[in-house]
């Protein structure tokens, strides 16, 4: 019988520290690259020291040490604003009663969670968009009518010039934190300003032959034949 309570005991206590870890180790969250954080500790307790926080690995060092957290009713912050570094930073806190914790955060560009693989879906549906681009440019010279060729030189032109402005508009905000795709974003970006420019000037070349060729038909009496 007293077996059985001893181990009834361990099972209550195991469960309470399962319950209680992610209470007092829980991530405090997503915030924007060199915006305020606010990191709060709900405890029972008077007093709490911030012991450190640590700037993300892997050079990482004490950027704050033993500072007294404001307090409130059982809820006590510091407001940290040294979030230029992307990464994960990491703290730990002291309460009067000699009870320590640790926890973290994360600063990316954007404030969200943005994780990799929702990053590879948007970089595949660009590339998706800019083979229907080239789909397009070459697609306007298996026609010979002038109409249809500048149709789908301009339709392939406005496909690229939305793409660059979803590169420009979003790659710095969610590919800050992944360095190998915000380098594959960029050269995306420089080839789509190259093909985009290539298209248009292209354009503009067909409308002025065209109209020249058109004017030189219309002057001589000959109407151009689809």
């Amino acid at each position: 019988m007293v077996v059985l309570k001893m181990r009834l005991i361990y099972i209550i206590l195991i469960a309470a520290i399962c319950i209680s870890l992610p209470l007092t180790s829980a991530f405090l969250g997503v915030f924007k690259q060199n915006d305020c954080v606010n990191i709060v500790v709900p405890l029972n307790a008077t007093t709490v020291i911030l012991t450190n926080v640590n700037t993300p690995s892997p050079n990482s060092t004490i950027i704050i040490s033993n500072k007294t957290m404001t307090s409130g009713v059982n809820l006590f912050n510091y407001t940290f604003c040294n979030t230029s570094t992307l990464g994960t930073y990491t703290y730990g806190y002291c309460d009067n009663n000699g009870n320590c914790y640790g926890n973290d955060f994360l600063i990316n560009g954007s404030g969200q969670d943005v994780t990799q693989s929702q990053v590879i879906l948007i970089i595949i549906g660009l590339v998706v968009l800019f083979i229907f681009a080239m789909f397009f440019f070459i697609l306007s010279f298996l026609f010979q009518h002038p109409g249809t060729k500048i149709f789908f030189m301009a339709l392939s032109s406005l496909t690229l010039i939305i793409l660059i402005g979803i590169v420009t508009s979003n790659a710095t905000v969610y590919l800050a934190e992944f360095p190998t795709l915000n380098s594959f974003y960029n050269n995306y970006y420089i080839l789509m300003t190259i093909l985009a420019g290539g298209a248009m000037m292209g354009l503009i070349v067909w409308l002025i032959y065209y109209s020249v060729t058109l004017f030189n038909k219309t002057r001589t009496g000959n109407h151009y034949d689809d």
